[in-house]
Formats: C-alpha cells, structure tokens, sequence
C-alpha cells in the first residue's frame, strides 16, 4: 500500500484543520460564556435565539480571522469558506431541535457576511508605500 506524504507545503490540509478546529474550540467556550452570562443575568429562555445569533456571528468572525492568517490571496472566499462547519452545525440544530427556520436563516447570512469581511481584512495585501 502506498504511504500518502502530507508534507509540509500541504496548506489546504493544514486549512481545513485550522478551519475544524477553531470552530469547535471557539463555539464551544462561547456557548459556556454565553450561558454563564444568561444564568448569572437570570435572561428567559425565549432570548437564547438571539444569543445563539450572537455566538455564531463571533464564531465566525474568530474561525474566519484564524484560518485566513498568513494567506496572500481570495481571503473573502477562505473566509467564507470556513462558515461551512458552524452553517452545518446550525442546519442540524433546525433539523434535530425543531428551531425556527427564518432564524436559521437569518443566522447563515450573518454568518457568511461576517466571514467575508473578517476573511478580506485578515487576507495579507501587499500595500507597499513609495517614498521619493
């Protein structure tokens, strides 16, 4: 069987990890925040919707920033690109949890939007000022 060489130059292995993993890890602690916020302010359970909005949007924008650092070029697109795992997460959340639909929806566009912006500053532009 022949051995698959990952080397060092592999950079769309190394983005789709870097894409997983800051998605997991940064909706994981601010869904803990976020419900450390909402217990300690005593908040009803219709408002949790409108912090779910809240941490995806921020989980987008840190996925986004973290996995389009270092990478020259289409930076909206990367950035755009790594929303896929938090908008799969979100449909299976409609899906299993019987959410409201147009909230997911809503979600989805901000998500994507948020990851275009993020992922077009983050993206490194060579702006060379010439001094003569």
């Amino acid at each position: 069987m022949k051995k698959t060489d990952f080397g060092k130059n592999n950079v769309l292995l190394k983005y789709i990890l870097k894409v997983i993993f800051s998605a997991i890890i940064s909706l994981l602690l601010l869904s803990y925040v976020f419900s450390k916020l909402a217990y300690a302010l005593d908040l009803d359970t219709k408002y949790n919707i409108y912090l779910t909005i809240i941490i995806s949007v921020i989980t987008a924008a840190i996925t986004s920033f973290i996995s389009v650092i270092g990478i020259k070029n289409n930076g909206a697109l990367l950035g755009a690109f790594a929303q896929i795992p938090l908008i799969l997460y979100s449909l299976l959340n409609v899906i299993f949890n019987e959410n409201e639909f147009i909230f997911f929806c809503i979600k989805s566009v901000l998500v994507i939007l948020t990851g275009l912006v993020i992922g077009y500053l983050t993206s490194e532009k060579s702006k060379k000022l010439r001094i003569k």
